[in-house]
């Protein structure tokens, strides 16, 4: 019933919050309105840090617009895959039920026939208060409660035996003889008269050219209690009852096909033709449990590819470290003002393509300095944007040459170029050595492949 509990109390939130949404901005969509109405109530609940900066970045548009719209959209995904999964769990679940231990005016029902486990709370007046585990036994039974009970399971189980035949006066198929019935602790053993027709667990061997009259013995027992019963029955040529036929005709394919690898159906039965489809289970709690994976997995996978494309974006510029500390010296070198050969490297990255990370920083510092920002105040903002050493120590360089001017500058941004270069390199030379470990397992399968290639033949040629 659970599964019930959590899709009601879950419509019940949409409800809510479509009715929420009508409220909302205009033009969008049932969904995505929903999805920004929760991001509105929820904010940035389950982010990293600093999210809306990267999308900014990333995105290059409005930081608020841009973080709402991705909100509304994981939010919306995560909504929709969890309803999915409450729906398809709703109709897999529509045919099954449960079981539960009543209790009435203090007292709890006892199963009839098995023993109950139950979990309990319990609490002793001024001493303990807790939950314990406890199952609780079946009635007891005399033996004449016994016998009038095992009437009542011979009754059942005959009435199932006319049902599934069509009547006992005429059985054209085998018969399924239970070993236990229902809720009955009885054990249901068989015995046939016709052993060469019909064998003791009710499958037909055979069908008669003419009717024969048998009998099938069922035998009832719990522990030292016993009690027999005789059905009478006539065996005939198949007429109708498909669905026995089916059964049997599938039984003797599967014996004639008992060492095959693949089982195939009988194409006819009784001169028409069958189509075979076969049916799986319902899984209603995997079902939902498979939707709410997903739904996490949508949640947790969008912040995760933000993280990775921004981890992209700073070691781009980490890459580009020493080519922008290198020009920088250049160019002060030649006389340019820093501003000026700001300018200069920003230029370069407007060409065809997509910018590089360290160009649009760059231009963003600029575009501060010209809405009336100090350099020292524009340059420290790149820094602290990149989020990387390297350029939060350019910056701090470059500020304190224009608050107190250097000579030093151009030798200072050399020597920063050099060190950020050779830096690189001790990267790439470890990266290579990892990557020259991961290659080690591929490269001892093919070895093997190739040496089992060159041995198994001479091998088989000596043998």
């Amino acid at each position: 019933m659970w599964i019930y509990g959590i899709s009601g109390i879950y419509a019940l939130a949409l409800l809510v919050l479509a009715l929420a949404s009508r409220r909302g901005a205009k033009g969008q969509g049932l969904w995505k309105s929903m999805g920004s109405k929760l991001a509105s109530w929820l904010g940035a609940w389950g982010e990293r840090p600093g999210l809306g900066y990267k999308l900014a970045k990333l995105g290059g548009g409005d930081q608020a617009c841009l973080t709402l719209e991705y909100r509304a959209k994981k939010y919306a995904l995560a909504m929709l895959l969890i309803g999915l999964g409450c729906l398809f769990a709703l109709l897999a679940q529509a045919k099954g039920g449960q079981v539960r231990a009543k209790m009435e005016e203090g007292r709890w029902e006892k199963s009839l026939w098995e023993g109950e486990p139950l979990e309990l709370e319990a609490e002793v007046e001024g001493e303990w208060k807790g939950r314990l585990s406890w199952e609780l036994a079946p009635k007891s039974w005399t033996k004449e409660e016994m016998e009038v009970f095992g009437k009542q399971c011979y009754g059942e189980v005959l009435a199932y035996l006319e049902e599934q035949s069509g009547g006992l006066e005429r059985v054209e198929a085998s018969l399924d003889l239970p070993a236990e019935w229902g809720e009955y602790p009885f054990s249901l053993a068989w015995t046939s008269s016709h052993s060469q027709w019909m064998s003791a667990g009710g499958r037909l061997l055979a069908l008669p050219e003419s009717p024969v009259d048998m009998e099938l013995e069922l035998r009832l027992s719990l522990e030292d209690w016993e009690q027999r019963y005789s059905i009478p029955l006539r065996l005939a040529p198949a007429e109708g009852q498909w669905e026995r036929r089916l059964e049997d005709a599938l039984d003797m394919a599967a014996a004639s096909q008992a060492y095959e690898s693949h089982f195939r159906p009988p194409e006819q039965v009784g001169g028409r033709g069958v189509v075979w489809r076969r049916r799986s289970g319902s899984g209603a709690g995997r079902i939902l449990a498979l939707f709410g994976l997903a739904a996490a997995l949508v949640f947790w996978g969008m912040d995760q590819d933000v993280e990775r494309l921004w981890n992209k974006r700073r070691q781009e510029m980490e890459e580009d470290y020493p080519m922008v500390a290198g020009k920088l010296a250049i160019y002060v070198q030649a006389g340019l003002p820093i501003r000026k050969a700001f300018e200069r490297i920003a230029g370069e990255g407007g060409g065809r393509g997509r910018p590089r990370a360290i160009h649009e920083e760059m231009a963003a510092a600029l575009r501060e300095i010209g809405l009336g920002a100090s350099e020292i105040r524009a340059y420290e903002h790149m820094g602290q944007r990149t989020d990387l050493a390297s350029y939060i120590r350019l910056a701090a360089l470059l500020g304190q040459n224009v608050r107190r001017g250097s000579g030093r500058l151009a030798e200072r941004l050399e020597q920063e170029a050099k060190e950020a270069g050779e830096r690189q390199l001790e990267r790439r030379r470890k990266e290579g050595e990892e990557l020259g470990t991961k290659l080690l397992l591929p490269m001892m399968c093919m070895l093997t492949v190739v040496m089992a290639m060159v041995i198994l033949p001479a091998f088989f040629a000596l043998g």
